[in-house]
């Protein structure tokens, strides 16, 4: 059984979870609100936008609402199923509660032990299969998860429902950030392909991560101008050094910490000979002096590439990519060596290029 070292919300039994509902104030009322009064609530539930504001004050604003939206719309969903545990909204709305507690408020561990007990419990076929997809996201999401149990899970809600969409998702998820194996990389991109051709969700990022594995082995050409220092890279300049890039495109959400991850191999790598170049995506037209003051407020001093979402962008045809952050380590060369969403999965391998000479 599966124990989390996350916070588990359930610790006193699904007693709790089953407790008849009251109304939304404190002060509860004596009876449960209607499937239809939650149901307005719930639905009328809306996320702020993109925040246009990058500096850490702005930033923090917009996860705060971020969050507050989150949550509350998470705790309808579960007063819902409290009081109408039948009602055809529930297996939907609950999904939504996981989803958010897993993304937008991190508790991916009280996911877990959620879904478990209800399982355990027995519940109807519809919201047992929600929960299986919902075990399963939150077990990609959860850090202490092994990534033999995040491959279980998922697959165990494939045998569910193989129909469902989220399977080939999921598998996507497993190939960029769960595995180091460029061979097990291909083979479940290949496999959702082949399984789920007509999801775009899942076949599209399939097909570029492919064409970015396929980069491996060839030369990456950089040639752009700094952002920061109004100088032009060139990639011949960074010959003889390994070379860190670094496609993102905002400081919200996962692309915030895997900055600071970045910042980190940075302070210990780059001492070492290591470089690295980041390449901002999809931004504003004319946003480069905002990104400047943003990057510089954070203490980021590495070079920058700014690419506008407007008109031709051969940065992102380049890279075929959908989806930030996206990181390519090159070797002294200029050479692609290693793919991967996740920057710690590189510094292994950065490691051993310093130690090549």
């Amino acid at each position: 059984m599966f124990s989390s070292s996350a916070p588990r919300v359930l610790g006193a039994g699904l007693a709790l979870l089953l407790a008849p509902a009251a109304g939304g104030s404190p002060a509860a009322q004596d009876e449960p609100r209607s499937a239809r009064e939650i149901l307005v609530e719930f639905d009328a539930v809306r996320f702020p936008g993109m925040s246009a504001d990058a500096s850490e004050e702005g930033v923090r604003r917009f996860q705060e609402e971020i969050e507050a939206a989150a949550r509350r719309q998470a705790d309808l969903a579960l007063e819902l199923y409290r009081a109408h545990p039948e009602h055809a909204r529930v297996p939907g709305a609950m999904a939504a509660r996981w989803a958010l507690m897993s993304n937008a408020l991190e508790r991916a561990g009280d996911v877990l032990a959620e879904v478990e007990e209800l399982l355990a419990a027995g519940i109807g076929e519809r919201l047992a299969t929600a929960a299986l997809f919902a075990r399963a996201r939150a077990g990609l999401v959860a850090e202490d998860v092994p990534a033999e149990q995040k491959r279980a899970f998922v697959e165990e809600a494939i045998a569910r429902d193989p129909d469902e969409p989220l399977g080939g998702i999921y598998l996507i998820d497993v190939a960029k950030y769960h595995t180091q194996d460029v061979k097990e990389m291909r083979a479940l991109c290949e496999r959702v392909l082949a399984e789920w051709p007509d999801e775009a969700y899942a076949s599209a990022p399939a097909k570029g991560f492919l064409v970015q594995l396929d980069r491996i082995g060839t030369p990456l050409p950089l040639e752009f101008r700094d952002v920061l220092s109004g100088e032009t890279i060139d990639g011949e300049d960074l010959r003889g050094h390994p070379v860190l890039v670094h496609l993102w495109s905002g400081f919200h959400g996962v692309m915030a910490g895997e900055l600071e991850r970045l910042r980190q191999l940075h302070a210990a790598l780059g001492p070492r000979g290591l470089k690295v170049v980041g390449v901002h995506l999809w931004g504003e037209a004319g946003g480069e002096e905002a990104l400047k003051a943003a990057l510089l407020e954070r203490g980021i001093t590495w070079p920058q590439c700014y690419e506008a979402a407007t008109g031709e962008m051969p940065w992102e045809g380049r890279f075929r990519t959908s989806e930030t952050p996206l990181f390519f380590l090159l070797d002294r060369s200029g050479t692609v060596r290693s793919v991967s969403y996740r920057v710690g999965n590189l510094a292994p391998a950065a490691h051993r290029l310093l130690g090549a000479v």
